[in-house]
């Protein structure tokens, strides 16, 4: 007959070992709820309205971060935006330059910008003629007006904020504040 004492002697250590776990306080039950739940009393669209209050006002606080981040830095958020403006106009331009042609990426990126800039440059020339005599023309206007407004022309002095009729003076208002459509020095309001 097989020997059972150390299969026996095996599983009565078990228990014994297991015995002591089980033999721990039991756990004290829970009290039951002396409080209602905060949320059973509120109605739903109240909660409704008081979850999306505090999401709006997260969202209008990180709207008002970015908007002073953009002023406070703004030299460098416009050339970051042109800098994306350029990348994504041009991207096209280096697309058909690696597919069609097959350049290489930076060679394709770089002939796209120098191409972008020979248009430029090209429409300033062509446009540079008439803006220099646009300027030429400024000029002289602005001489002519300076010497008008140094020579006391009527030119000069009849610039005033106060009204006035065709023949030169000065138009009354009325209490209202405006000016009466046919007025003579004769009539009075």
């Amino acid at each position: 007959m097989p020997d059972t004492s150390k299969w026996l002697s095996r599983l009565t250590a078990r228990e014994i070992v297991a015995a002591p776990a089980a033999a721990a306080a039991p756990r004290p039950r829970p009290a039951p709820e002396t409080r209602t739940d905060p949320a059973g009393a509120v109605p739903w669209a109240v909660r409704a309205t008081a979850a999306w209050s505090w999401r709006l006002l997260v969202i209008a606080a990180a709207g008002l971060a970015i908007g002073y981040a953009v002023i406070t830095f703004q030299t460098i958020f416009v050339a970051v935006l042109a800098a994306i403006l350029v990348a994504v106009l041009l991207e096209p331009v280096a697309t058909w330059l690696r597919r069609v042609l097959h350049f290489p990426r930076a060679l394709a990126s770089l002939t796209a910008i120098v191409g972008t800039l020979a248009v430029i440059v090209g429409l300033l020339v062509l446009a540079g003629r008439s803006i220099v005599d646009g300027f030429g023309a400024l000029a002289d206007s602005a001489q002519a007006g300076f010497q008008d407004s140094r020579s006391g022309s009527p030119t000069a002095r009849s610039v005033s904020t106060t009204p006035r009729s065709r023949d030169g003076s000065a138009r009354r208002r009325t209490r209202s504040g405006r000016t009466p459509t046919c007025w003579s020095p004769a009539s009075r309001t």
